[in-house]
């Protein structure tokens, strides 16, 4: 069986999210004796052609252009198209799936690759397929509530996307969108609640397949984490853990405010931010410079670590996430989590079992439930052992590509 995995980002060092996905997918196909090649794109014209990765082929496609046109070359990116097509005529591959194309390699694509395989598929790990950005409208956040919610309003109108896009805007996208899914054979969606958004937005065809991750991975020695304590300078301090980019949406405002609740239960207590700060949100910490600190740039395959150095992972996100990886990955490590309710972190955070789920807006919840877990040691133990089963147990990788596979089979 032939097979291409494309996706706009598949960097030879991984990264997360998408990118990290796509990687694990396609290796674990090689591994199991499939010929898998990539395509994926560049924005820098010297890492053009044909590299190497894990013993797969990697295309790169050039692809770079100014971000007021996304609107229109993510429906149709005409240069990555054809480098495509012809890759495509050259490979005959059986299958074709894909992971992001909202970016560079475009929806178009989806049609061509039909007309030159016999199977297509699409997997969604975000809202872009209706979206012109995250969703965080105040139709499906409602501000006023508080409260933990399971029901949500996804839909979106043209008028939401005209207020985020403004200028940007292109009256065509999500008509041309929907056309072009029509090729795949099955769009896959990463977690029930995405599925459910989609749906409410006019796209069906969906099944539902949760990504998966290789806890085994993410076990290092205790020493390395000792080691990165000392260097961070908060050995002995409880430590709370963001991955990502701190961001308004993604619970930037709200982790600032529950800082101060938590410091003062836990007064050694210090959130490690890895990712993108962004200088706001590094200004406005600088009060409570002796609580935070910021790691910007960590190669994939050292993040374990900083997991590893952690007492409790939050993931605050204050608009819609599908399915974040941030959860698995922190499973993993045996770290119990403290997720938001928006989006698909309940499908996989297991509220007073693996960790809490909470709705960010209630401050006084989300703090009270990273205070829990940074004084009540045992309980933050016990949350985090059962996460690591669960993804041991049915997040696990294998069982994620096992189930696209019996997808590419019963197609």
């Amino acid at each position: 069986m032939n097979i291409v995995i494309a996706s706009d980002q598949f960097p030879t060092e991984q990264c997360g999210g998408a990118a990290s996905v796509a990687g694990m997918h396609a290796k674990e196909l090689a591994r199991r004796g499939l010929n898998v090649r990539i395509f994926t794109t560049t924005q820098n014209k010297s890492d053009v052609g044909v590299v190497r990765f894990d013993g797969m082929d990697v295309f790169r496609a050039y692809s770079k252009y100014p971000e007021r046109w996304r609107a229109w070359r993510s429906v149709n990116n005409p240069s990555v198209v054809n480098k495509f097509k012809d890759i495509l005529d050259d490979m005959k591959p059986d299958i074709v799936h894909f992971h992001n194309v909202h970016h560079h390699i475009s929806y178009a694509s989806i049609k061509s690759a039909k007309t030159r395989s016999p199977k297509v598929f699409l997997t969604l790990h975000d809202v872009m397929s209706f979206h012109f950005g995250k969703l965080c409208e105040k139709s499906f956040i409602r501000p006023e509530d508080t409260s933990v919610r399971d029901v949500f309003d996804y839909k979106i109108s043209a008028l939401d996307n005209i207020r985020l896009s403004k200028k940007r805007y292109n009256p065509f996208r999500n008509m041309a969108i929907k056309k072009y899914l029509g090729f795949a054979d099955k769009l896959i969606a990463v977690s029930r609640a995405l599925k459910d958004a989609v749906g409410q937005n006019g796209i069906s065809n969906v099944e539902v397949i949760r990504n998966g991750i290789d806890a085994e991975n993410w076990v290092i020695d205790e020493s390395e984490a000792t080691n990165l304590k000392q260097q961070l300078n908060i050995r002995e301090r409880p430590t709370i853990l963001f991955v990502g980019r701190l961001t308004g949406a993604k619970g930037g405002d709200v982790m600032l405010k529950a800082l101060d609740m938590i410091i003062r239960k836990v007064p050694k207590a210090v959130l490690l931010v890895v990712g993108d700060g962004g200088r706001a949100y590094k200004n406005r910490f600088q009060g409570k410079i002796d609580y935070v600190r910021f790691v910007p740039s960590v190669a994939y395959s050292e993040i374990k670590k900083y997991y590893h150095c952690s007492d409790v992972v939050v993931v605050p996100s204050l608009c819609f996430d599908s399915f974040p990886t941030v959860n698995l990955e922190a499973m993993a490590c045996a770290k119990p989590v403290v997720a938001t309710h928006f989006g698909g972190s309940p499908e996989a955070v297991e509220h007073e079992n693996t960790g809490y789920v909470v709705n960010p807006l209630n401050i006084e919840s989300l703090s009270s439930c990273v205070i829990d877990l940074l004084l009540d040691t045992e309980k933050a133990k016990r949350f985090g052992e059962a996460g690591r089963q669960k993804v041991l147990g049915e997040l696990n990788l294998v069982s994620h590509v096992d189930s696209l596979y019996n997808l590419y089979k019963s197609v």
